[in-house]
């Protein structure tokens, strides 16, 4: 038995056909862009796991897909593990989910307790354990095969460097900047029009950001920073944004924003619940922004 349960539909949405389970989207070796329904249509014609495989090689972009053939399911995430999958084994019967507490419900699951010292020392379970026992999620950049309750792991990427690049300083830039007009080509088709919500700090990899979309026209952006008022990042980012003629908004954090009792919330605790799903620990800086 292959029992498939997918909860999450916050932001990206799942959507599915005739066995085949899809959610984020991708940009394929000609860059042309599928999400929605037609990330679908690019994992038809799924017949082999070495069709998945040559399918997800030239997959770039932020995914989570499933696909159902038979007794058999592959499925993969993609380098960043954007959307987490889950799953769990039993004499031959596969359990799939983005909702540990669905597995946990299904199949009794209690904690585990070396998962448990791993999480409080790094704040995230390493590899493709969770903090429930017998219980596993696919791996950044891997993809898993089933077949009559067996598994088999496979990685499509690693980011350990296997060459020596010999080009000056020069040549490296000129590609690096290539590289950078490539992604934020990607980052506006996606987008489509819609407005790019940026948390700008005083930092320069989100100040990268703004001025490659103010390069590339995009104007239907809003900056937003947080903190105290008097934090020198705040001047930054409101200094960045004006120079570029993009909205721009603050939000101090007072009492009024984080109250004492903000774990009692039922917002904050369903938030804490979806980010954490037993596997690691929620961000909480930018959450009350």
């Amino acid at each position: 038995m292959i029992d498939i349960k997918l909860n999450y539909n916050h932001g990206f949405k799942w959507y599915s056909s005739r066995g085949i389970y899809v959610k984020g989207y991708v940009f394929d070796e000609d860059n042309c862009l599928y999400k929605g329904k037609n990330l679908v249509k690019y994992f038809q014609n799924i017949f082999h796991p070495n069709d998945f495989e040559k399918k997800i090689l030239k997959s770039n972009g932020m995914f989570s897909v499933i696909v159902k053939l038979g007794d058999s399911v592959m499925a993969s995430v993609d380098r960043t593990r954007t959307f987490p999958i889950f799953y769990y084994t039993d004499k031959g019967d596969v359990f799939i989910s983005d909702d540990m507490y669905y597995l946990e419900n299904k199949t009794g699951s209690e904690i585990d307790e070396s998962s448990s010292l791993n999480y409080l020392a790094s704040v995230y379970v390493s590899e493709r354990k969770t903090l429930l026992k017998n219980i596993y999620q696919i791996k950044p950049s891997e993809y898993i095969h089933t077949h009559n309750g067996d598994l088999e792991f496979n990685s499509y990427y690693n980011y350990i460097p296997n060459k020596i690049l010999k080009e000056s300083y020069g040549e490296l830039t000129t590609k690096f900047l290539a590289i950078l007009d490539s992604v934020t080509e990607r980052l506006i088709d996606n987008a489509n029009g819609c407005q790019i919500v940026l948390p700008l700090s005083g930092g320069y990899d989100s100040r990268l950001l703004a001025c490659m979309l103010k390069k590339y026209g995009y104007d239907n952006v809003l900056c937003f920073t947080y903190g105290n008022i008097d934090s020198f990042e705040v001047d930054i980012s409101e200094q960045v944004a004006t120079a570029l003629g993009f909205k721009w908004k603050f939000i101090e954090y007072t009492e009024k924003i984080i109250p004492i009792n903000f774990v009692q919330d039922l917002d904050f605790l369903e938030f804490a619940r979806y980010a954490s799903n037993y596997s690691s620990k929620m961000v909480m800086q930018d959450y009350f922004a």
